[in-house]
């Protein structure tokens, strides 16, 4: 045979078998939409495009017209599809598309495996755990990760989340930007849409286009993808759509041509004919096709090289109800044995492993791949791993290819298969599916499988009755639920948790095993993380009274505090709180007051007994008991700090108390570095605050606990540092406390964190422009994390730069920042707030506005104890006050008695700390000179608080001391002298950025812009 001819039986054979074009048509618009979302995502921006429209319309077919301009751009595709029968489990579809590519990276060179690794393990920090029990397959790349401590459950939600977005930022790089699409999104479950929304909420995620397709006939009014959507309306997140309708009848006569290499004449009666059966949807033209191919009504005929049909066959205009007739004829072609195992396939899910299935069926993976070559020939299921070859395995030992994977052409084609099972059969098939995995293995509560198996039965819970089975699955439903909850797929665990629950009896005080207080335990919580607060309260409630071990009670109350926290229930956590306290022995009173802080503090002395406590050789808690009081106490320092300040000074002390008596726990350094700030700030006594802080350092060492790490942080930068070291190391710390704090899901102190940052600022005399990024950062992250605390105090400081950059003072705006603050009940941004506002007036020359402010923030500066907001507020209050006056006797003596308690507080602070409170503290004897009338030493004053504020480049001091010192030299006739200086005043206002400065003091003394 010549070539010739070779080249003719190879066409014919294409023909043959019906080889049917892959084309799109009539899809032009929607792929030039879907290449202009790729072209924004590749200049950095985060989109999201969905692609709706009716089942078997094309919408995958569309997305997948991207592979080539991925690949032309180095962008990186991954997919995933979520399952109509795998909705309990989180995160299915995203979970899939990341472990293909982390195979693709396996298999990619080494050195761009490498730098994804070192990406990966740069964000992931100590968190790489977390992504490792999601993806278990990333350990290939991370490698083995250290165990994640426990938190709260809501900041374990919150690490959660922000560790996710950390792993997806690191890919998705302008080097590499990143498509995911997600298909079948009428199946989604809760956790990815939370997940969805946290990415597409992510300032600083780019280069990341989410592709998203789904039924939108499926959704009704309250779908949780309709109400994901309006709540991306409202959050303002843009959302593209593509919604594809059916095929006209030219397209269809263009893809008949195409597909039989014939002129259109020659098909516009089967298109007429497919319209009419199919409605324009292409799967379904596709499916009845080759249902009309398999039935011998298409036919090629070899001698004219064309396809040929009857129009007028009975058979070919029958009516086909839906598109399972058209499957289930397909599936009916098929042997007893294929059909079986393909139903048994379409339990497992859309895909589906070859070893999995071989052992459901009782098959040898040789014969299952046998049997899977005639769905495969029909085009049903396709091979996801590379090509299927029956005659591959030769015996039973080779296990080459018993990890390959299928799926299912279509999802309609398993729902075809699946519906061949008869419903009364349906969960007997589950259950033996279930017992044939587990027969083949011993499941372990970290298994990959775990919740494949467990599916399994949760579909058959019913048919489950044998007290030992029942047991068992049990267990495996609570690993299943407390891995869901991990992963913060509240809504899957409860439902674990709930089939738990049904496969045990409810829980009492004869009935409350190990088992069956986990469960109820778990679900109580998952309840109040699903919004369902009322029956998570009558949870706890129960698990309280029920449960006899004191341990666990005191565990049980620790999550109802907890729970009662979030919903800003406070006084009833401490009420809770200190019931629970009183099992263990301890008595701590409601309302703690002076007399019983010191008697908790002697307490400490005498446990010490005259000892240094960085001397102390403290050892791990060992007791559980107290184990749990301790952590029920750390749980209730928040709501404490929050509405009783006496109360949380008290309960530091006991948790400092009983880590002497019993042992350190992971609160334990915490509390050393508040002991050490109600030491110093609160009885002034320095030394022994420091000798606490030592100790710290020391458990830091040899016991890290991540879960306190931030707070431990920001108590360091807030109340400790600043009276130690200088005020750049506070700064650093305090940095630190909000990556900590942000990396373990503590908001509320990543936030606090951001506020402090600010204030450290103003104290520094930073540049004005520093602060206006601080500030930015603070309200981005408050806005993206929806953070209420202190929001209202960002948006003012915001305001306040406005004032001393550009734009004149509105008294009527500022008090509508103060009511609005008065409303956010928190004395302590109250607090704040005064103190800003004595320096914003005082540095616009309204010494009357800036006293008024200055008194008000000193009748609650208690709110603020330790914090150099205190420093800001009175310092600017005293100034204000002197600088009205020319001569002491001036003042009153109120104010007298303000200025020279100020000035010995502020005394207090530079004696620990010359370095940040040397500067205010001579300016202050600067003032006092002047007003006794001695202006040759308060000159001198000002000089040498010009000299330090030089080298520690503190702009705003040194611009208020160049200033007083034109001023007196102007009051004793050196207009020269008064001159340069003043001149120097507003060149470092200027360098500061308060402009505003600067035109008040050209306005007073005009020569100074000469």
């Amino acid at each position: 045979m010549n070539n010739m001819d070779e080249f003719t039986k190879d066409k014919q054979n294409i023909y043959d078998n019906l080889a049917l074009s892959p084309k799109l048509y009539g899809r032009e618009e929607q792929i030039k939409q879907l290449l202009d979302n790729f072209e924004q995502t590749l200049m950095g921006n985060t989109q999201l495009l969905l692609v709706s429209g009716y089942s078997g319309i094309g919408k995958t077919s569309l997305v997948n017209e991207l592979n080539e301009p991925i690949k032309k751009n180095n962008s990186i595709f991954i997919k995933g599809k979520y399952d109509q029968l795998q909705r309990s489990t989180p995160y299915s579809a995203i979970i899939e598309a990341f472990k293909d590519l982390i195979g693709r990276l396996l298999a990619d060179p080494d050195k761009k495996l490498k730098t994804m690794r070192d990406a990966w393990l740069a964000v992931l920090g100590n968190n790489g755990k977390i992504i490792v029990d999601v993806i278990p397959e990333i350990a290939f790349i991370i490698g083995k990760q250290p165990p994640v401590p426990e938190l709260s459950p809501a900041e374990e939600q919150n690490r959660f989340m922000i560790t996710l977005q950390n792993f997806i930022r690191a890919i998705a790089q302008p080097e590499h930007p990143l498509v995911l699409f997600l298909d079948d999104l009428q199946w989604i479950d809760i956790a990815s849409l939370q997940l969805i929304n946290a990415l597409l909420s992510d300032y600083d995620l780019k280069y990341f286009l989410l592709v998203g397709a789904y039924r939108d006939n499926e959704l009704k009014e309250y779908h949780p993808l309709t109400v994901a959507l309006n709540k991306f309306k409202e959050l303002g997140i843009p959302v593209n759509k593509i919604s594809l309708a059916s095929l006209t009848k030219e397209d269809i006569e263009n893809y008949l041509k195409d597909s039989f290499n014939c002129n259109i004449e020659q098909v516009k009666s089967l298109a007429s004919l497919l319209l009419e059966k199919t409605h324009g949807n292409p799967f379904f033209i596709n499916q009845f096709l080759n249902v009309l191919y398999h039935k011998k009504l298409l036919t090629f005929y070899d001698d004219r090289h064309e396809w040929q049909w009857d129009n007028s066959n009975v058979e070919l205009n029958e009516n086909i109800e839906n598109i399972i007739s058209l499957l289930t004829f397909r599936i009916h072609q098929l042997s007893d044995k294929s059909q079986s195992l393909l139903k048994l396939a379409s339990c497992i899910g859309h895909i589906f492993d070859l070893k999995t299935l071989a052992i459901i069926n009782e098959q040898s993976v040789p014969e299952t791949i046998q049997t899977l070559a005639d769905p495969i020939s029909l085009n049903l299921i396709i091979p996801i791993d590379g090509n299927h070859n029956a005659t591959i395995l030769t015996n039973e030992h080779n296990t080459e290819y018993s990890t390959s994977r299928y799926q299912f052409i279509h999802d309609h084609v398993q729902n075809a298969a699946y519906t061949l099972i008869e419903n009364d059969l349906r969960q007997q098939v589950h259950l033996r599916i279930g017992r044939m995995l587990l027969k083949d293995k011993v499941l372990l509560e970290g298994d990959n499988t775990l919740f494949d198996i467990v599916n399994h039965f949760v579909e058959s819970l019913s048919l489950i009755t044998d007290p030992s089975e029942k047991k068992q699955i049990a267990k495996y439903c609570l690993w299943a639920g407390k891995k869901s909850k991990a992963s913060s797929a509240y809504q899957a665990a409860k439902n674990y948790l709930l089939a738990a629950s049904l496969l045990l009896n409810p829980i009492s005080t004869t009935n409350s095993s190990k088992l069956t207080f986990s469960v109820y335990k778990e679900l109580a919580v998952c309840k109040y993380l699903t919004g369902d607060f009322e029956k998570a309260e009558n949870d706890f409630q129960t698990l309280i009274a029920c449960t006899t071990n004191i341990t666990n009670k005191l565990e049980c109350y620790k999550l109802y505090c907890a729970m009662l926290a979030t919903r800003n229930r406070h006084t009833d956590a401490i009420t809770h709180g200190l019931i629970a306290l009183k099992l263990m022995g301890i008595t701590i009173p409601s309302n703690p007051n002076l007399f019983h802080i010191l008697c908790a503090i002697l307490r400490i002395k005498l446990q010490l007994r005259g000892r240094h406590i960085q001397n102390v050789d403290l050892l791990p808690i060992k007791n559980s008991r107290q184990r749990a009081a301790i952590d029920l106490i750390s749980q209730m320092f928040n709501s404490a700090f929050i509405i009783n300040q006496n109360l949380f000074l008290l309960l530091t002390c006991t948790n400092v108390n009983l880590g002497l008596r019993y042992g350190y726990s992971d609160s334990t350094g915490f509390a050393c570095v508040v002991y050490a700030f109600i030491m110093m700030h609160a009885l002034n006594r320095y030394n022994e605050g420091i000798d606490f802080v030592e100790c710290y350092n020391i458990l830091a060492q040899i016991h890290l606990a991540p879960s306190f790490s931030g707070r431990s942080h920001f108590v360091l930068g807030s109340f400790i540092y600043p009276y130690r070291y200088p005020i750049t190391m506070s700064f650093e710390t305090i940095a630190k406390a909000y990556q900590f704090s942000y990396e373990t899901g503590d908001l509320a102190y990543s936030n606090y964190s951001n506020i402090l940052l600010i204030i450290m600022a103003q104290m520094a005399g930073y540049p004005i422009s520093k602060w206006e990024k601080l500030i930015k950062t603070t309200l981005t992250f408050s806005n993206k994390i929806k953070m209420l605390d202190f929001k209202t105090l960002a948006n003012f400081y915001q305001y306040s730069l406005k004032c001393l950059t550009q734009s004149e003072i509105d008294n009527s705006h500022i008090l509508k920042f103060e009511q609005e603050i008065i409303q956010n009940k928190n004395t302590t941004e109250k607090c704040f707030f005064y103190s800003a506002c004595t320096k914003l007036y005082f540095h616009l020359d309204n010494f009357s506005a800036a006293k008024e402010f200055g008194k008000k923030h000193l009748q609650i500066e208690s709110y603020a104890l330790g914090m150099v907001s205190i420093l800001i507020g009175i310092f600017y209050y005293s100034l204000a006050i002197s600088s009205e006056a020319s001569y002491l006797h001036e003042i009153s003596r109120e104010h007298q008695i303000v200025f020279l308690k100020s000035m010995k507080k502020i005394k207090r602070w530079m004696k620990w700390c010359p370095t940040n409170f040397k500067a205010y503290y001579l300016l202050m004897i600067g003032e006092h000179a002047r007003l006794v009338n001695k202006p040759k030493q308060a000159i001198n004053l000002y000089k040498d608080v010009i000299e330090i504020a030089n080298k520690q480049n503190m702009l705003d001091t040194l611009a208020i001391a160049n200033e007083r010192v034109g001023n007196l030299y102007l009051v004793m006739n050196f207009p020269k002298k008064s001159k340069l200086y003043l001149q120097k005043a507003h060149d470092t206002y200027r360098k500061w950025g308060a402009l505003k400065k600067c035109q008040l003091l050209a306005q007073q003394y005009p020569f100074v812009c000469d």
